[in-house]
């Protein structure tokens, strides 16, 4: 309740304060010094590092600040001095955060295919892509095309999306959902006749209305990309790879997806499964194992990525005791620098994917570029395809994939430089997404940037 006197002390209150205005004359008012404003935990206003990777110029920068604000990097310079507002990482490489494109996060073979669909709960499941996806941003990967869910219906999309609302860590995911594939033609082999409900990896179509609503019904739950599958190997035991889905059906997918505004990769291992898919208008050949130079000036002069996965089939020769389904893995790997160094030959432009399907690689991500390098490319073209390449793949190049004033701000620090010794890459130190820091190896060591960051071991140290 106000009274009187309650009235007549603020009126003595403010007699007093004009008072002292009018005794303060001409004199200008004196404005405190006011300190600069603390960035939110987790986010800084700049890095320094001793090396920068400029992706599109194929050359490193020396004493190189990158200056952030938000989520946007404004300003690249070279030679910059030392400014206390911008957090010197010391003696690393800056690279732009790395891209995956090819990726399997909520797949975990640790048991047989078949297992993994029907003994594991889809709740399991999807726990474990956040383990994956931790993992692999821990890495230095900011961003993941993930080409399939193996059976997880539309799981990837809440993963994709609680990631984006900062739910969880992971890089951020472009996500294929179930794939397309023939029936007859993917995952599991060998399942009774007598269930009727079968488990599928992929979702299942035959015929051209069947694979246009496959297409619509992926692209409506919200696909950001859709995956096919050209040919795939007749069953069990190592027979050999034949076409699956004709022209006309991806064709059919493919009108929907570009009409849509989304982008579609086609796994394509042999010859004939290659040319039908190109031929049906995909953005790029997953795989691409027998590809020779006829079909790799097609994929060349139709703008089709290559995204070779050598580093998944070498590490597969360990999993597979001797019998046919070895010895084909064996004349696969033994092909694969053909491959890399045909398509590098050709013009083709290749993107780097891990494929990886268990929880134990992912992590491990940066063994595809390295390699591609021990395959024939140079640690520059290497370091191109898990940058720039993966980010004009997804469609991104203007807002990833580099290291430029108004992109995003996705930075990681590795020990080394890498574009002398690839192995760098799977030394990483520090790592931003959208300006905000994601791991930092001094969260381990206790100088940490963002204390509220949840500590952990490095997933590749």
């Amino acid at each position: 309740m106000v009274t009187a006197r309650s009235k007549g002390v603020r009126r003595l209150l403010f007699g007093m304060l004009l008072l002292g205005g009018l005794l303060g004359g001409c004199q200008a008012p004196v404005a405190a010094a006011k300190a600069p404003e603390a960035p939110p935990p987790g986010r800084v206003r700049g890095v320094r590092a001793a090396r920068l990777f400029d992706p599109k110029a194929g050359r490193i920068m020396s004493n190189a600040v990158v200056r952030i604000e938000g989520d946007r990097i404004v300003s690249v310079s070279e030679g910059a001095p030392a400014d206390p507002t911008v957090v010197d990482l010391g003696d690393v490489t800056l690279i732009p955060g790395m891209i995956d494109s090819h990726s399997h996060i909520m797949a975990n073979g640790d048991k047989s295919y078949l297992e993994m669909l029907v003994e594991k709960s889809e709740s399991y499941r999807t726990l474990e892509g956040v383990a994956n996806a931790r993992n692999m941003l821990r890495a230095g990967f900011t961003s993941a095309r993930d080409c399939g869910n193996e059976g997880l219906m539309y799981a990837d999309i809440s993963l994709r999306d609680a990631i984006a609302k900062g739910l969880v860590e992971g890089p951020r995911m472009f996500v294929a959902t179930r794939a397309i594939a023939a029936v007859g033609g993917y995952f599991p082999f060998g399942v009774s006749s007598d269930l009727v409900q079968r488990p599928s990896g992929a979702q299942l179509v035959s015929g051209i209305e069947e694979a246009r609503r496959a297409a619509r019904e992926q692209i409506q739950h919200g696909a950001d990309l859709l995956k096919l599958y050209a040919d795939f190997p007749g069953g069990p035991g190592g027979l050999p790879v034949r076409p699956t889905l004709t022209v006309d059906e991806m064709k059919a997918a493919v009108d929907i997806a570009h009409t849509a505004g989304h982008k579609v990769a086609a796994h394509a291992t042999s010859k004939q499964g290659i040319r039908n898919a190109v031929a049906a208008g995909v953005d790029s050949i997953e795989h691409g194992h027998d590809a020779d130079a006829e079909v790799l000036r097609l994929m060349r002069d139709r703008g089709v990525f290559l995204v070779p996965t050598v580093a998944a089939y070498a590490g597969l020769l360990t999993d597979f005791p001797p019998g046919p389904r070895r010895d084909r893995l064996l004349k696969i790997v033994a092909d694969q620098p053909r491959l890399v160094r045909a398509a590098r030959d050709a013009g083709v432009k290749i993107a780097t994917g891990f494929d990886a399907a268990a929880s134990k690689d992912d992590g491990h991500n940066a063994m595809e570029a390295i390699t591609l390098v021990a395959y024939g490319l140079s640690p520059v073209e290497a370091l191109r395809a898990t940058t720039l390449r993966g980010a004009e793949l997804i469609g991104w190049d203007d807002r990833i994939g580099s290291i430029e004033k108004g992109k995003i701000a996705d930075l990681v620090a590795v020990e080394g430089d890498p574009t002398k010794e690839i192995h760098a890459l799977g030394h990483v130190t520090f790592v931003m997404k959208d300006g905000a820091v994601a791991w930092d190896v001094r969260d381990v060591t206790g100088a940490s940037l963002s204390p509220t960051r949840p500590r952990g071991p490095h997933p590749t140290r």
